[in-house]
């Protein structure tokens, strides 16, 4: 779950998950750790792991972000291993589910791919919006 968590920091077209707020709310995680323990979050006992997440999640942007967590959790679990998550089947497999075939080889994952009017993955040619403008100029 980390990997797949790490490869969506860096894939800039993911939707509802800006990894800024990834990044920050670590931070709050671990400055709620030291704040109320005087420790590092990886540290604590599971009692104190489990306090510092409540707290968090008390908060509306706490809430916001461990639902968030949980989701990427579940896609890193669940989802297609082309798409950089579930290493080696492994949730499938706890699941028992057989995937279906032919599986997209690992260089044809969706962001890797050009975007229609892109030279790139995720690199527009001409935005639309400079575009027009330069068109009605």
């Amino acid at each position: 779950a980390l990997e797949y968590l790490l490869g969506m920091l860096g894939r800039p077209q993911v939707e509802g998950a800006e990894p800024q707020s990834l990044v920050q709310g670590a931070a709050e995680i671990e400055r709620l750790a030291q704040e109320q323990f005087d420790q590092p979050f990886a540290d604590l006992g599971e009692a104190e792991r489990e306090a510092v997440l409540r707290a968090y999640e008390a908060t509306e942007p706490g809430g916001r972000w461990l639902a968030g967590q949980l989701a990427l959790l579940g896609e890193a679990l669940l989802g297609d291993p082309v798409y950089g998550g579930n290493p080696d089947q492994i949730g499938w497999r706890w699941l028992d589910h057989n995937p279906g075939f032919p599986l997209p080889p690992a260089d044809k994952r969706y962001y890797l791919l050009p975007r229609p009017g892109t030279t790139e993955a995720g690199k527009a040619l001409i935005e639309p919006a400079a575009a027009s403008a330069k068109g009605a100029a």
